[in-house]
């Protein structure tokens, strides 16, 4: 899937791959983090939150493992 730009404090960007339940995020500064086995109603709860960066801070990230890209 292509990348959702967001209009949101620190992220620029999120995508999510249906078959392997993986969410990407894109910080402004450049820097991405893949999370995985995040079902898609997670991912669309972000996308309608408020704030998708405290949802992904509050929600995400203390529930999902997920790996620093750089």
């Amino acid at each position: 899937m292509e990348p959702v730009p967001l209009d949101c404090g620190i992220l620029r960007s999120v995508s999510y791959r249906d078959t392997l339940n993986r969410l990407e995020v894109e910080l402004r500064s450049g820097g991405r983090y893949r999370y995985y086995g995040v079902p898609r109603y997670e991912y669309e709860l972000m996308l309608r939150a408020a704030s998708p960066a405290e949802y992904l801070a509050q929600v995400i990230r203390p529930a999902f493992r997920y790996d620093w890209l750089g």
